[in-house]
């Protein structure tokens, strides 16, 4: 069973990360790419302690998103961790050399996106996690995507109004149930936020 401490310091870090994407990806895009992987693998760390608190009471839809959540955010922390060598290291294009990439990400994403969202319906569901926070946490990839597909900045190069929605909400939500589970000693203490 994942540690509750050890999952908020890692949702913690993963919420500051993805907080840090507002500000670079405005200023650096580099560095906003570099940043990806990082926050990507510090979420990953914290879904297993997210999981663990809720002790089954998320029940099997629960279950199956987290199983969903963790195979498909380890393949995504791979894939733009390889895309941050190939492109920074190796100096080569990532859209030019690697086009397979295009295809597999969105399937990949769609995948976390689904594990999320019934991990999301299932732990709000259950009541163990503070409940707003889970749902701002399920909703911020699909919220942020929303508002981008309908204002039309899917079409644009720079991100839109829905990707800084989305990324702030998720950076307060991760913030906010990591410092749930930093405040737990045991997952049987567990109560509602």
């Amino acid at each position: 069973m994942s540690s509750p401490r050890f999952g908020g310091m890692t949702a913690i870090l993963s919420g500051l990360l993805v907080g840090l994407w507002v500000i670079t990806s405005a200023l650096d895009y580099d560095l906003f790419f570099a940043l990806v992987p990082a926050a990507l693998v510090f979420l990953v760390l914290s879904i297993p302690s997210m999981h663990a608190v809720q002790q089954g009471k998320h029940g099997a839809a629960g279950k199956i998103g987290y199983g969903l959540m963790m195979a498909a955010g380890a393949v995504l922390a791979v894939m733009f961790l390889f895309a941050l060598i190939v492109e920074g290291v190796m100096e080569q294009s990532i859209e030019d050399d690697f086009s397979a990439l295009d295809t597999v990400f969105p399937i990949v994403f769609f995948v976390f996106l689904a594990g999320l969202i019934l991990f999301g319906i299932a732990s709000a569901v259950a009541g163990v996690l503070p409940r707003l926070a889970v749902i701002a946490f399920m909703l911020a990839f699909p919220l942020g995507l929303a508002i981008d597909f309908a204002t039309g900045a899917m079409d644009q190069d720079e991100a839109g109004i829905g990707f800084y929605i989305g990324i702030g909400l998720l950076s307060v939500s991760l913030l906010w149930l990591g410092s749930f589970l930093w405040s737990r000693s045991a997952p049987s203490a567990a109560t509602p936020g």
